[in-house]
């Protein structure tokens, strides 16, 4: 597991001493030990959590215009970053950084194309350990992106320093293709960024189908499948119609589940101090040493490592065929906002049209203001010209903006009004400002809007169909020191329902996880967010149910061979 710094930080945030803060507390922070045993407490470290990843906006817009290497940020690292490193490497933990595989990264700072063995050896002799290489500006074609990702591989192995390569591409062929996965990284994006909510969530996963096979364990680290930040609840949740995003407490503690399950990486984000004082819920979902055991588990007695969907149901997410078709036919509704630019590429670019029309081709979605009112909100009105009203309006003046030279965006509708970044990232049309805050500066550069701190304007996907109303079962092989040869279990029930619901878990279903002989008919339970052993299964190979919260609720089960295994904690 690692700990990711939010990318273009505001005020205080991203600099020296708020990321030494946060790695003082992953070493040496104590947490409740949940799941561990008798109580007591434990540090992130001690979990398993060790790389200490600042995101993008580390460096300088520009590089040194003598040597050529990146500059870190001044403002961010007055007396230099070697300092900073060398504190992360004194507490035991790795220090992780951020590129791009393209002339330019996501927050429009350089990339490495073209300059891949001098950022590489830059990063070897400042003490990188983790280098997170995204995909903007770059061609999104498999064959070049791998081929510029297998570039930077190889230069970073010409440093003869361990760095571990976490692609950030949101493909899953950078894991099936032949030349990807141990070939090329030691993990790679599979799906969207999270930070749209918990449908990126589920799209990350039904994108693992197929090729959880290849992750593993191999010289140098191996490989794994990434899905991207865990998400605290309220990510998501702009309000409306916008359920399908919203990161519930329930879903929160599911999305920790599912990537414990599929062996994906475990990356934090958030001001985590804070977050143990204000929310230690959230600290307890992802201290869970029981979950983070699966996560880690070896899988002795079976060569299939990963977790993988076991129902054979149909996908958590509305498949590529329905996505291409038009995603609305009115008003989607959830409020404007913006988000990490990357993860989501065709939610990222806009066109405006003659009259300042801003749409979205992806969702057919327009911004516009509610009800003629100050909050910004995604609207799928179409621009017919033999329809004289939109909304009940007889204009589209609330759809229209006006791109001022200075960086502001009038509203047409009122034109003392500019369009506002708001604390939550949200969108209002506020009094504009004299001289023009930083909230209210945007960029409109290759389709992308983007804010004074380099996020882009991100649409919202409507809810795809069946996302709330379906269940699924998934599973992976645990080794086990009381049963060798028959080994254990995990299985993940997800009910995507709005309400209660039994999920199942059938003859075929249990067929799929492919127990070992040795396994009894009768397996012994343990729910892993209760720490506690349930009813025994009988004649597991029959099938079983259990009732599960709806609403992207789930349970975490245990299943083991020996009674005293499932009364005892996973040891971390």
């Amino acid at each position: 597991g690692d700990y990711q710094d939010p990318a273009a930080p505001g005020p205080g945030r991203g600099n020296a001493s708020y990321i030494a803060a946060i790695a003082e507390f992953i070493a040496n922070g104590s947490i409740p030990l949940v799941g561990g045993g008798g109580g007591g407490w434990t540090t992130l470290k001690d979990l398993g959590y060790w790389y200490v990843n600042p995101s993008s906006s580390w460096d300088e817009m520009e590089r040194s215009p003598t040597t050529g290497e990146l500059v870190p940020r001044k403002d961010f690292y007055p007396d230099g970053i070697e300092p900073t490193v060398d504190h992360i490497h004194a507490l035991g933990l790795g220090y992780g950084t951020y590129g791009d595989r393209g002339t330019l990264d996501c927050d429009k700072r350089p990339g490495q194309l073209g300059h891949e063995a001098q950022d590489a050896a830059y990063f070897a002799k400042i003490g990188v350990d983790w280098l997170k290489s995204d995909s903007c500006y770059d061609t999104g074609a498999s064959a070049t992106a791998i081929a510029h990702y297998a570039t930077m591989r190889d230069a970073l192995n010409a440093t003869g320093r361990p760095i571990w390569y976490a692609l950030c591409g949101w493909e899953p062929f950078y894991a099936s293709d032949p030349k990807g996965g141990t070939r090329l990284a030691n993990s790679a994006r599979i799906g969207p960024d999270t930070g749209s909510g918990w449908s990126a969530v589920l799209k990350n996963i039904d994108n693992l189908n197929g090729i959880g096979r290849f992750a593993g364990h191999a010289m140098a680290g191996g490989f794994w499948n990434d899905g991207s930040l865990q998400l605290a609840p309220g990510v998501g949740c702009h309000g409306g119609d916008d359920e399908s995003t919203c990161m519930s407490r329930a879903r929160h503690r599911s999305m920790f589940s599912l990537y414990c399950v599929h062996a994906l990486n475990l990356v934090m984000t958030g001001n985590l101090p804070g977050i143990a004082q204000l929310d230690p819920a959230v600290m307890e979902t992802w201290s869970n040493s029981e979950a983070i055991a699966v996560n880690q588990d070896t899988s002795s007695w079976t060569s299939i490592r990963h977790g993988r969907r076991l129902d054979g149901g149909p996908p958590l997410t509305m498949p590529s065929s329905a996505a291409s078709q038009p995603a609305v036919s009115s008003v989607i509704y959830a409020k404007a906002h913006t988000a990490e630019c990357g993860g989501e590429p065709t939610l990222q670019l806009w066109n405006i049209s003659a009259t300042g029309a801003i749409l979205n081709n992806a969702t057919d979605a327009y911004v516009a203001m509610a009800g003629c009112d100050k909050t910004l909100i995604y609207d799928g009105c179409s621009f017919d010209p033999n329809v004289t009203t939109c909304a009940g309006r007889g204009d589209y003046r609330h759809f229209e903006f006006t791109f001022r030279g200075d960086g502001a965006i009038l509203s047409q509708y009122n034109p003392a009004l500019c369009v506002s970044k708001q604390d939550d990232s949200t969108l209002e049309a506020v009094p504009c400002g004299s001289p023009l805050p930083a909230s209210q500066t945007w960029i409109h550069t290759s389709g992308q809007i983007t804010d004074s701190v380099g996020h882009c304007l991100t649409a919202s996907q409507p809810s795809p169909p069946g996302q709330l109303n379906t269940t699924a079962v998934f599973g992976r092989p645990l080794s086990s020191t009381y049963s060798p040869a028959a080994g254990a279990y995990s299985v993940l029930l997800l009910n995507n329902q709005p309400t209660v619901t039994n999920v199942t878990c059938g003859v075929a279903c249990v067929a799929n996880m492919g127990l070992p002989s040795a396994f009894p008919e009768t397996a012994f339970v343990r729910d892993l967010w209760a720490h506690s052993p349930l009813a025994p299964i009988v004649s597991i190979r029959s099938g079983f149910s259990v009732a599960v919260h709806g609403a992207g609720a789930s349970m975490l089960l245990k299943l083991c061979a020996s009674e005293a295994e499932c009364a005892n904690p996973t040891p971390k």
